[in-house]
């Protein structure tokens, strides 16, 4: 069955594409105040407030990954032929259709790697223009003299990239992502309480929060799907609308350890996109591929790359910062349910785990914040699935490191790179094997 997604600009627009009957197909109303089923999003409130102006690809791009993320969560997997592969077809209102055209071929490959679904993509122009400036909101905020966005999660990666911008005497803009309800109930807290120990330490002139709402309503299907797997679009979409506003060529930096990045599968039923890729090399290849040919001058960059999260953690240069906010960053995959247990870390998922190995490295690992301890408590079958397919990684993990990593999807052929991912996925294993030792 082929899902059909038509993205619509405003209240006026009326765009309706022809599909056949069998197949299904709902509207995203975007920026259109009138329509029930309207995206819900403060994205161009923040705008004015900080008087930023993107540039016109870069809108485009929001709204186009607002368009995939309304699919991804929206579109349930049960009712797809394998439970998995959904079809689905986007179309998409733009700007310049002559400019985005050649863009569309590295789009679909980005999602379709990503999600592991069938994308076909259909381009319209239409006057994208971005919602009327709000004048009474524009004139409370000065501008930031800064060329840097920092993408900005909560969790312990974004928070020690955060901290390595300020001490390299970088003023960053952190851009953060939440949804409603569910997992966003955990991370916007989190969010916020680490932005504060971020200002308490380096000041409020130092940094700014576009904290952004993006959330498709649920009754454009009356269905959740929790996979989101393309979560990171709407991520780098933000960020690109931030950076885009700092002038050309300013950088966007998205800091994730390099062992999570490549997110090689730890076992063969976790092979494709039952992995996600959200920040791996070959996502921001396509990624950058699609900015290039929208000429949308954006430099894309993780500073820790070739990183371990354990190294990542020895290396902070500012470590009373570092401790007086760690334990506040969220790392968890599914924090929504460590909530029945009083907790925020669930302790037995593949994050959590990396998390107290990294921590293990710098002294800084404390068991009783996490709902349950991999080293000692005997978890069910179910919460020790992580847990095994680590250890059954750990123990092949010498046989063939290149082919491993290659599993992960495709990778640079430049034999200099490829050999330090395969370092740092070395290191990565290694250090999580003297943890659970």
């Amino acid at each position: 069955m082929t899902w059909h997604v038509t993205c619509r600009i405003g209240n006026d627009d009326t765009f309706e594409p022809s599909i056949p009957s069998d197949e299904e197909h709902f509207f995203l109303p975007v920026e259109a105040s009138e329509h029930s089923n309207n995206l819900q999003s403060n994205v161009w409130e923040i705008i004015d407030r900080r008087r930023l102006d993107p540039t016109q690809e870069a809108a485009d791009f929001y709204r186009i990954a607002a368009t995939v993320q309304a699919a991804d969560i929206r579109i349930p997997r049960k009712e797809s032929f394998d439970n998995w592969t959904r079809d689905i077809t986007l179309h998409l209102p733009v700007s310049d259709e002559s400019l985005w055209a050649p863009a569309k071929e590295p789009l679909t490959k980005l999602l379709r790697f990503l999600t592991g679904d069938q994308w076909s993509v259909h381009l319209r122009e239409a006057d994208t223009q971005r919602p009327s400036l709000r004048k009474r909101l524009r004139g409370k905020a000065n501008p930031m003299d800064t060329q840097v966005a920092c993408l900005f999660s909560g969790g312990l990666d974004s928070f020690i990239g955060a901290v390595s911008a300020l001490e390299n005497g970088t003023d960053p803009y952190l851009v953060s992502h939440r949804g409603r309800g569910g997992t966003a109930s955990h991370v916007s807290p989190a969010q916020k309480t680490v932005y504060q120990t971020l200002e308490d330490e380096y000041g409020e002139n130092r940094i700014r929060a576009f904290r952004a709402l993006v959330y498709p309503p649920k009754s454009l299907t009356d269905a959740t799907e929790p996979t989101t797997r393309s979560r990171s679009i709407v991520f780098f979409a933000l960020g690109a609308l931030v950076a885009s506003s700092l002038g050309q060529g300013a950088t966007l930096l998205y800091p994730e350890n390099g062992f999570i990045s490549l997110n090689v599968p730890l076992t063969h039923s976790r092979l494709g996109s039952m992995s996600t890729r959200t920040t791996h090399p070959h996502t921001i290849s396509l990624l950058e591929e699609v900015f290039a040919e929208v000429n949308l001058n954006v430099n894309l960059k993780n500073p820790f790359r070739f990183e371990t999260k354990g190294e990542m953690c020895q290396e902070v240069e500012n470590v009373a910062a570092f401790q007086s906010g760690v334990h506040d960053t969220l790392s968890c995959a599914h924090p929504s349910q460590s909530r029945f247990q009083g907790g925020r870390h669930c302790g037995y998922c593949f994050p959590c785990i990396i998390r107290r190995a990294a921590l293990a490295k710098v002294g800084l690992d404390n068991a009783p914040l996490y709902n349950y301890d991999v080293q000692s408590d005997d978890l069910t079958e179910g919460k020790r699935e992580d847990l095994r397919a680590v250890e059954i990684a750990i123990q092949r993990s010498g046989d063939s490191p290149y082919a491993e990593l290659m599993k992960s999807g495709p990778m640079t052929s430049d034999v200099s790179v490829l050999q330090k991912y395969v370092r740092v996925y070395q290191r990565g294993l290694e250090e999580v094997a003297n943890f659970l030792s």
